[in-house]
This record gives C-alpha cells, structure tokens and sequence, in this order.
C-alpha cells in the first residue's frame, strides 16, 4: 500500500512542477492537461480505496470555491488554478488540500510583498499561483515524511 501512496505523490509533484513551469512560461494551462490530471488522481484514489466518492467530492470545494473567486473578481485567481486545486484535492483529500493552499498562499503574499518593497512588481500586476502550490505540496511532503 506505502508504493501507491508513493505513486500518489510522486504524480501530484510532477503534475504540479509541470504546471508551474507552465504557468510561469504562459500563465496558461492546458485543458488536457487538466482532464488527465483529474482522471488520474480518481483512478489512483480507486485502487487505493480509501477515498469514498463522497471523500471525493469534499475533496474539490476548495477548488469550486476557487472557481466562484475567479468568475467574481474577473479571473483575479484563474481558472487554470482553480482547476489545479480541485486536482490537488483528488490527490490530497480535503484537509491536507486546504493546507495546501493556505501555505500557497502565505509564500506568495511573501513573495509579493518582497516584490512590491523592491519595485520589481506593481500592486496590480500578476503573479503565477501554481510555483507557489508546488513549494507549498514540497514543504507538506517534507513534513509529512
């Protein structure tokens, strides 16, 4: 069962580090990309068996959420990222995918108000989400091990 997890999170990294580097090249993601990323994390939450649907289903509020901010605030959040983190939380569950994001969160406030001292970057610029996800899923599986 310790190799599945280990396939679990060796999937979700390197979903997460191609969609950084994507993110940052393009500040766009792939639909494709997307859907396969989804499928699987479902199909490796079934052989695992320990995800109910419903499991499941908690699993991507974040990610709806996340969805409903981008639609609201005129893609302030994209929906790139929204849809990364309902992927995150198929692969995570709900609470270590609020983590997740929480973390995401507090390392690109850093990494803005760094910016924003120094002048690089101006109140109203953007900055990618998803290399923060990804230093964030790395700081969990540091953590976790």
């Amino acid at each position: 069962m310790k190799i599945l997890y280990l396939i679990l999170s060796t999937a979700l990294l390197g979903m997460l580090a191609w969609a950084a580097w994507k993110d940052i090249r393009s500040k766009k993601l792939p639909v494709i990309f997307l859907i396969i990323g989804a499928c699987t994390g479902i199909v490796l939450q079934i052989i695992i068996g320990e995800a109910s649907v419903w499991d499941i289903l908690l699993s991507c509020i974040p990610g709806a959420i996340a969805y409903a901010v981008a639609f609201f605030t005129k893609q302030a959040i994209g929906y790139g990222d929204a849809a990364l983190i309902i992927i995150s939380g198929i692969f995570l569950g709900l609470n270590t995918n609020v983590m997740l994001i929480l973390i995401a969160l507090a390392l690109s406030a850093i990494a803005a108000a760094v910016l924003l001292i120094l002048k690089r970057k101006k109140r109203k610029d953007e900055m990618p989400f998803v290399p923060f996800m990804l230093c964030s899923y790395i700081v969990i599986m540091a953590v976790n091990i």
